[in-house]
């Protein structure tokens, strides 16, 4: 045989065996990473990674893109390093490749339609029922919310985990379940995926949402036209009461009046209540203590701001119902510019997605980080920079020429560092002009306390949570002046 040949046959194999081993130390890899992150952070990032090369001491990591490939080299090139140090028993250090062939296709026979055409979701057979449907609607139900469609990370797995429980087991599992967090987090979607779910269960249960706004016009019709009997019987037969954004109930005492006796009367036949609020029980005002302790009776759960891989996550989801596909790098570019309502990221996608219908154009990474920073610059005209100092210094009880004083008190000089923290983070002010606002002579004073909100936020949850109800202020004021807020 011709020495050429045997030496290209040779060759050929050593090839592949060496791609072959590759891919099985890479996937080693891969089942390590999948155990130390969430499956959030792994789809986003690591799912369609490939070691590319192994030669002396580096090993080449390939990304689809090249967000993913400075994610991991920012974020993850410890846990990359060391997970693969592990299974080749020696250091490694690592670089990046992009390689947009690693993104997975669809295969055609998974779609139905066109070519940007992608799979709709099956609603279960009850929903195709007209007149379960109709049920749906008697009981205030929007068949859109489930929890099949309710994207689950580490900011809402254990209000989702109680949710599911609830929907399974009413007024077994945890009576009353209070669910609270800011704007546009997912409350209002757990609350009617409960009832939805339920009554796929068991359509014979009597479920009921309503948020408090409309429970205290129904209080004053009946009150009104003399028929509380009615009003009464209404709320106190149901097996399940879903009432959205008790907060509203603050100051109103006809209407704590008979929600406690409503609750009593449901609690103590076993049926379901799922209460949710923009914030915990304690921190309602003016609100009779039997009535919190009733509130906080059960199982209290929260709901924070998702994480980047979480709206990466989100927004894919959404466009599992969409005709239109949008470019991976986009889709990130949405999750980095929008940061802290799933209301106003949904808001981001639709300017987005209308753009590509409309144009007929697929968007670029340019064009829609300028469509997203249009709509910033629309958030200046409704939110100043004096609406966000009387906004944090009444929610930490200073004045607001306490923090653009010199006062160094804790209080002050803690509520001073939040203001420049927002003050860059919403309307993403210079720091020179930050400095100005606060009357500081020195930007760098402004950059020091930025840093050092950031750091502690990471590490602190009662600050994380003070800087969401301070955001959830802000949203509440901008949405008066009718603009989305996107970051």
């Amino acid at each position: 045989m011709d020495k050429n040949l045997i030496f290209e046959k040779l060759s050929t194999m050593c090839y592949f065996i060496i791609t072959m081993e590759k891919d099985s130390i890479w996937k080693q890899v891969l089942d390590k990473i999948r155990i130390k992150v969430s499956p959030q952070t792994y789809e986003t990032w690591f799912a369609e990674t490939k070691l590319l090369n192994l030669d002396k001491g580096v090993g080449e990591i390939g990304c689809k893109n090249r967000y993913i490939a400075h994610a991991l080299e920012e974020r993850y090139y410890n846990l990359l390093r060391s997970c693969l140090g592990d299974i080749l028993k020696r250091e490694v250090d690592l670089s990046f490749k992009v390689k947009p062939e690693l993104a997975v296709q669809k295969k055609p026979s998974e779609f139905k339609g066109g070519k940007n055409e992608v799979p709709m979701l099956i609603p279960s057979a009850g929903f195709v029922d007209v007149d379960f449907s109709d049920k749906l609607k008697r009981c205030c139900l929007n068949q859109k919310y489930t929890f099949e469609n309710f994207v689950v990370g580490s900011s809402n797995r254990l209000a989702h985990a109680a949710a599911l429980a609830v929907s399974e087991n009413p007024g077994r599992a945890y009576n009353p379940l209070f669910i609270y967090g800011g704007v546009g987090l997912g409350k209002t979607h757990l609350l009617q995926a409960i009832g939805n779910k339920a009554l796929t269960l068991n359509p014979q249960l009597h479920v009921l949402y309503i948020n408090t706004e409309q429970l205290l016009n129904e209080l004053y019709e009946g009150i009104r036209k003399q028929t509380m009997k009615e009003f009464r019987e209404k709320y106190r037969k149901l097996d399940i009461f879903l009432l959205d954004d008790v907060q509203f109930i603050s100051g109103k005492e006809a209407l704590q009046e008979e929600f406690f006796n409503t609750f009593n009367t449901l609690y103590n036949a076993g049926k379901q209540m799922v209460i949710t609020s923009d914030r915990p029980p304690g921190e309602i005002s003016r609100l009779e203590e039997r009535v919190r302790s009733r509130l906080a009776g059960g199982l209290v759960a929260d709901i924070t701001m998702p994480d980047f891989e979480m709206r990466v996550a989100i927004l894919q989801k959404k466009l599992e119902n969409e005709t239109v596909a949008l470019p991976e790098a986009v889709i990130m570019v949405i999750a980095e510019c929008v940061k802290y309502n799933i209301r106003e990221l949904e808001g981001a996608l639709n300017t987005i997605l209308m753009y590509v219908k409309t144009t007929g154009k697929m968007v670029t990474v340019e064009e829609a980080r300028r469509l997203l920073q249009r709509s910033r610059r629309d958030l200046r005209k409704v939110i100043s920079p004096g609406d966000i100092l009387n906004i944090v210094s009444e929610y930490f009880g200073v004045s607001v020429e306490d923090i653009k004083g010199k006062k160094r008190t804790a209080d002050i000089a803690f509520a001073r560092q939040v203001a420049m923290y927002i003050l860059r983070e919403f309307l993403n002010l210079p720091l020179i002009k930050i400095a100005s606002v606060v009357r500081r002579q020195d930007h760098t004073t402004v950059l020091h306390a930025i840093r050092k909100i950031e750091n502690s936020v990471r590490r602190d949850s009662t600050l994380r949570s003070k800087i969401d109800e301070i955001r959830t202020l802000i949203l509440q004021k901008s949405e008066k002046g009718n603009v989305s807020v996107f970051y």
